[in-house]
């Protein structure tokens, strides 16, 4: 990545009775840990010496080029998305009767969101949205609607959502994940692939 040359005035010098207007012109190139900067000395008083010999100024600056870069996918504020109440109503009773109690619970609150999402985006035999997915036979169990799950799921959905979109990183569970089990009935949540490979695990 380089900059454009620019022309940058610094300026005057004095020497004895004699000053000049001194003028820049940088030259940046990534990579170079030296920037030579060519003077080009313009009198403007008549005390001017003309078989003055021309300054030239070397200004070295540190080399910022490795340092700056354009990442794929920028982490920003999730996008709002427009959830009905019986979508965020559906998610936050599979929050009560899926996830445990403590820290953990909000790192598999997110993950079932994620897992949810992802069967969204993978066809048959799931449906193609957030409420049937939920609602499918079987596949969940359900409980009490909290306040405070409603609000989690609605957080939940757009962080989904938005990254599944290409506006948002932070989430690192994998996308391929579409089911989950506990290890040993009551352990550590895990979920798998479509051959029932375990791709992700919720740690502390």
């Amino acid at each position: 990545m380089s900059k454009k040359n620019a022309l940058h005035r610094t300026g005057t010098s004095e020497q004895g009775a004699r000053r000049i207007s001194i003028w820049h012109r940088i030259t940046f190139r990534a990579g170079a840990q030296v920037l030579a900067a060519a003077m080009i000395l313009s009198p403007i008083t008549a005390s001017a010496d003309i078989d003055d010999e021309p300054q030239i100024i070397v200004i070295e600056l540190a080399d910022q080029s490795k340092h700056i870069y354009a990442p794929n996918k920028t982490i920003v504020a999730t996008h709002e998305y427009d959830w009905d109440d019986e979508t965020i109503d559906a998610v936050a009773s599979i929050y009560w009767a899926e996830t445990g109690r403590g820290d953990r619970a909000y790192k598999e609150k997110l993950a079932i969101t994620q897992l949810i999402w992802n069967r969204t985006q993978y066809g048959d035999p799931f449906p193609d949205n957030v409420l049937d997915v939920c609602l499918q036979r079987g596949e969940f169990n359900r409980g009490h609607i909290s306040d405070r799950n409603r609000e989690l799921a609605r957080l939940n959905l757009n962080k989904v959502r938005s990254q599944s979109e290409g506006f948002y990183q932070g989430i690192e569970m994998w996308d391929s994940a579409i089911y989950m089990t506990r290890e040993g009935g009551s352990g550590i949540l895990t979920f798998q692939d479509d051959k029932w490979v375990t791709v992700w695990r919720v740690e502390e």
